[in-house]
């Protein structure tokens, strides 16, 4: 089943998504992850699990926008409402604007309860991106997505794309179709992410946590987290803030002659979350770029593997990228 939605064209087929650009668009062989210092981000990284989404906890309130699918029939407005309590309602009772709002969000809320969003970006040096999500401070990490054990489909680019008319639910194919173009159309003005998403499918269909309907949101319950292997982790990129200007003994410059630099951390509010990464990183070798301004328009950044030397302190060797 496939169906073209703004010049693009979805398809679900055999339980499988796909979606075709109406151009080319070159797929990058990782993704990055930008998170910013926070425990949930923190425990993400070091415990080595991806949060797949619902759509309801996204922070764009027109992403997965319910209104983007319009209940335009009393079918469409049955099959969403498909409960008991609906059952012995008119067909003239049933299609009023309160029971087509309320079909829009039953549908965001529950089709959603086995699939997941997990959102990347295809660069790790956009200075929105890091602005926008980690204030400068958090981390970015590089994924292998052919290293993700879990079911998924995937990546897609983001349709970016005016929205002038709703999607009329009568003249969908199949709801599956509705969902795949509801979760990958967002408006231009994000363009500048340049966003790429995975559709995450819970395990022997369960049902995943639901949010948005109270009604719904203990339906399931099954946790959204997907655990991936260490090696997936390609590497972790530093925020320039990352670390306080006090925290780092050495110059950039030093790292460049020497080869080292070394990082003793201060008693502040990020310090425990601060060690949980590095610790990490140190018990991996998993690579690391220190990002810094290079110039008035430019994000570069120092490779180096992380050594733990005690309690606060770290050893940043440098290694080439």
């Amino acid at each position: 089943m496939r169906q073209k939605f703004f010049n693009w064209t979805y398809i679900y087929e055999n339980g499988r998504y796909d979606i075709i650009p109406d151009r080319n668009i070159d797929r990058p062989k990782t993704f990055y992850k930008y998170y910013a210092l926070k425990d949930t981000s923190v425990d993400a990284l070091t415990h080595t699990y991806i949060y797949a989404t619902h759509p309801r906890q996204l922070n764009d309130l027109f992403d997965c926008n319910p209104n983007i699918l319009d209940f335009d029939n009393v079918k469409a407005v049955r099959d969403a409402l498909n409960c008991s309590r609906f059952a012995q309602m008119s067909d003239e009772e049933i299609f009023t604007d309160d029971y087509r709002t309320l079909a829009q969000m039953t549908f965001t809320t529950l089709i959603y309860k086995n699939l997941g969003i997990f959102s990347m970006a295809k660069k790790p040096d956009n200075p929105l991106m890091w602005a926008y999500y980690t204030n400068n401070c958090g981390f970015c990490v590089e994924y292998d997505l052919s290293q993700f054990g879990f079911k998924h489909h995937g990546p897609f680019p983001i349709n970016y794309c005016d929205v002038s008319e709703p999607i009329r639910m009568s003249q969908i194919r199949d709801a599956h179709l509705a969902m795949l173009a509801q979760t990958n159309i967002k408006q231009p003005y994000w363009k500048h992410e340049d966003e790429w998403r995975l559709l995450v499918e819970s395990p022997d269909d369960v049902n995943l946590t639901c949010y948005g309907i109270k009604d719904y949101e203990l339906f399931g319950g099954y946790d959204r987290k997907f655990s991936i292997p260490v090696g997936s982790i390609k590497r972790v990129v530093l925020g320039m803030s990352f670390f306080d200007f006090t925290e780092r003994k050495s110059s950039l410059n030093d790292l460049a002659k020497t080869n080292k630099c070394m990082f003793q951390l201060k008693e502040t509010s990020n310090k425990k979350l601060k060690k949980q990464i590095l610790d990490f990183l140190s018990m991996h070798k998993i690579r690391v770029d220190y990002t810094f301004v290079m110039n008035t328009n430019t994000i570069s950044s120092i490779s180096m593997i992380i050594n733990r030397k005690n309690e606060n302190q770290y050893e940043g060797t440098y290694c080439d990228k």
